[in-house]
């Protein structure tokens, strides 16, 4: 067979796996189809491998030895197969008599034609100077005699043309190379079996293309709170823990893509800490500080992102800890970074306040004056941005007085462009004008309704009351802008509106609320009902 006709058939039959996957056995990919199709593609690829492979598992076909050009169209079997290996049998090569050698065609006698030929019997040269000749079917190119009990088998090669209605095995006079492409294949019958398997599933998978799963799927009856009979101010939607969690639709060519190398793991919430919505609600971005990474889940088309690294040379998260949209701009403050990640659309993007931040914490964007607020734990203080990146605003120190902090953590702006600070370790919610300038605070230490332990994670409503998440209540409290407690959801535990040691908070334009539930690892999803 020659190399140069095998590899470039070889470039355009041999089965191929798309880029980048690993192979059936190694890696995440784990096939479930049966090895029935796995022989059929190991079948398949051996027989158009180039000569010189492990004949043992490939169906290389060689001619034998000194009949390239002889005209005898003699081929033997792979080395080490028997007759029933691949549904044909090894032929020995068609000997001349001495004593009888071929005259010219015409006027040939009928002795010499039974004594021209000695057909294949058992393996081995049959005895005696006459043997009766041995009929064969034409196909348009040279013969080969069909071993006894194996006429179904064979693949019957014709004489030249002018030869074929004598009907018995005569020797070229011409020397012709035997063609070789095709030759003799037959597949195995597991292979036979794999093909239609590969068939089927092929069509299975293309008839079975997933359609979009419904996202953030109620339970019912509906959880609701505060419980009857009072009437219902807060409903559970759902949870997020992974992106497989949004549902997307699936393509025939991942359906099919799944069934070759087995389903791509999902990309789990590991560690969330801080959450932000885009403007419209569509997009979410979940601070991951355990991975050092954002997911971001697209909820109108269900795409997903996971972003670790940005810029150019590459600037990757240590411990992301806020985020902030500010359009389609991604703003992450990173603790270990000392600095806040300024991320586009493209994912080009740059670091700023690397020289003024200490230990940058929570983080919000007011669209109204145009700048992203911080803040700054270890420095006590809240600063601000400009879109440009320039620090235009700071204020705060460390105390117990108005516009004092005492380890400052979340942030959050209202719609009327207030700030609501979460004053972590004096336990209480500062709230200030857009220019620093204090407005009011209250909360307190204490284990009562409306007293925080540890509040970390603040935001503000549609209609401008207040929701804090308290990590060591495990549960949410809602306040009016003056402080007047108004409900609290939640305990320790994994059930919907259950918590365990939530972070962040945040509330889109459609009224609903996305909570970092921190150690349960995941985001709890409700609606504020009107």
């Amino acid at each position: 067979m020659s190399p140069t006709r095998t590899q470039s058939r070889l470039g355009r039959f041999a089965p191929s796996r798309p880029a980048g996957l690993p192979p059936l056995t190694q890696g995440k990919y784990k096939g479930v189809l049966p090895s029935a199709f796995n022989e059929c593609l190991r079948g398949v690829t051996a027989f158009f491998a180039p000569k010189g492979r492990d004949e043992s598992s490939h169906r290389a076909f060689s001619l034998l030895k000194g009949q390239e050009n002889s005209g005898h169209g003699a081929f033997s079997a792979p080395k080490g197969r028997g007759e029933s290996s691949h549904g044909w049998s090894a032929a020995e090569p068609v000997v001349r008599s001495p004593k009888h050698p071929l005259p010219p065609r015409e006027g040939r006698g009928e002795a010499d034609e039974k004594t021209s030929l000695r057909p294949y019997r058992g393996g081995q040269q049959s005895r005696g100077a006459s043997q009766p000749p041995v009929p064969l079917r034409s196909t348009g190119g040279y013969s080969h005699a069909a071993p006894k009990g194996r006429k179904d088998n064979c693949q019957a090669l014709s004489a030249p043309k002018g030869q074929e209605e004598s009907g018995y095995a005569h020797a070229a006079e011409r020397r012709t190379t035997i063609p070789t492409h095709g030759v003799g294949f037959r597949p195995s019958r597991r292979a036979q079996v794999g093909i239609l398997v590969a068939f089927g599933v092929s069509m299975l998978a293309v008839g079975c293309a997933q359609s979009a799963k419904p996202l953030l799927v109620a339970p019912e009856p509906p959880v609701v709170w505060p419980k009857p009979p009072d009437p219902p101010r807060v409903r559970y939607v759902g949870e997020l823990k992974s992106s497989a969690d949004l549902g997307a639709a699936k393509p025939a060519s991942q359906v099919l893509r799944e069934v070759f190398y087995g389903p791509e793991a999902p990309s789990p919430l590991v560690k969330p800490h801080a959450v932000a919505i885009s403007a419209d609600g569509n997009r979410l971005a979940v601070a991951d500080t355990d991975i050092a990474c954002v997911h971001v889940f697209d909820l109108a088309s269900r795409a997903y992102r996971l972003i670790t690294a940005w810029g150019a040379p590459h600037h990757r998260f240590e411990s992301p800890t806020g985020v902030a949209w500010d359009g389609q701009t991604l703003w992450v403050t990173d603790s270990r970074l000392h600095a806040v990640a300024i991320i586009g659309p493209t994912g080009t993007g740059r670091l700023i306040g690397a020289d003024c931040l200490l230990r940058p914490a929570g983080l919000a964007f007011c669209a109204a004056p145009g700048r992203a607020y911080v803040a700054d734990s270890v420095a006590h203080a809240i600063v601000a941005f400009d879109c440009q990146g320039q620090e235009v605003l700071r204020f705060g120190k460390q105390g117990s007085g108005p516009g004092e902090f005492n380890f400052p953590l979340q942030i959050a702006c209202g719609p009327d462009g207030t700030l609501v600070v979460a004053d972590a370790l004096n336990f209480r919610i500062q709230r200030f004008s857009s220019d620093g300038t204090p407005l009011n605070a209250f909360g307190r230490k204490g284990d009562a309704p409306g007293d925080f332990a540890l509040p970390k994670g603040v935001a503000v409503g549609p209609d401008g009351n207040i929701w804090v998440v308290d990590a060591q209540f495990e549960n949410l409290q809602a306040f009016t802008p003056s402080g007047e407690l108004l409900m609290f959801i939640g305990q320790e535990g994994q059930g919907p509106g259950e918590f365990w040691l939530p972070a962040g908070i945040c509330i889109d334009s459609k009224r609903r609320m996305w909570i970092a539930d921190t150690y349960n690892r995941r985001v709890q999803v409700f609606e504020l009902l009107p």
